[in-house]
């Protein structure tokens, strides 16, 4: 299975502590993730990023990007990259991985955008990239999902708190309920996932 994340995913799993985890949510190695060749740029150089990380976070972000490929251009279908062009809501970055398709090989696309992914499925005549791409997104709530059921609601609610949520506010909503207990946390997780998968016609994995 290879797996391709957006930067907001890298971003956000990678300041809780949770990038790593990815291998096993998907029972996957890390040689199977490729990441957009903007990423460690985006970390780099952009200075907003220090408003909401801190530098040890991103340091170590940048250290576990070392483990993973940057998406080579025969993974990306031309044609596809090309019916994505110009669409509002659908940046560079999400028009890139909305266009990968590796000939004969399994794959899931890690989105933090859920408005690129409400744009995709909104847009009349692409619906051969829909088509491809149906089941096989994944947002950022699915993924936190999995972590619930591999630690426990006691070690992620706390992470959620040390690592302030990941800089996510759903996430901020879910882990700041009172009395907080797992089948909270995971019904909170559950209600996200499933709005989306609605108003996506089911673009999304299914759980």
């Amino acid at each position: 299975m290879l797996l391709f994340p957006d930067n907001d995913i890298i971003l956000k799993l990678g300041s809780l502590g949770y990038l790593g985890d990815l291998e096993k949510i998907f029972n996957t190695g890390a040689s199977s993730i490729y990441i957009l060749p903007t990423a460690r740029p985006y970390i780099l150089n952009n200075k907003n990023l220090r408003n909401k990380y801190s530098e040890q976070a991103l340091r170590n972000i940048l250290t576990a990007l070392d483990n993973y490929k940057i998406i080579p251009d025969e993974y990306i279908d031309d044609k596809h990259y090309r019916s994505l062009a110009n669409i509002e809501k659908i940046d560079s970055g999400e028009r890139v991985l909305f266009s990968v398709n590796p000939v004969g090989k399994e794959f899931l696309v890690l989105t933090g955008d859920k408005n690129a992914i409400i744009q995709l499925s909104n847009q009349g005549n692409i619906d051969e990239i829909k088509i491809d791409l149906t089941g096989k997104i994944v947002c950022l709530e699915y993924m936190v999902l999995k972590l619930l059921d591999l630690y426990g609601i006691n070690i992620i609610g706390q992470r959620m708190i040390e690592r302030e949520f990941g800089g996510d506010l759903t996430l901020k909503l879910v882990f700041q309920q009172t009395d907080l207990t797992i089948a909270k946390g995971r019904d909170g997780l559950l209600s996200y996932i499933n709005d989306l998968d609605r108003q996506t016609n089911h673009l999304l994995l299914t759980l």
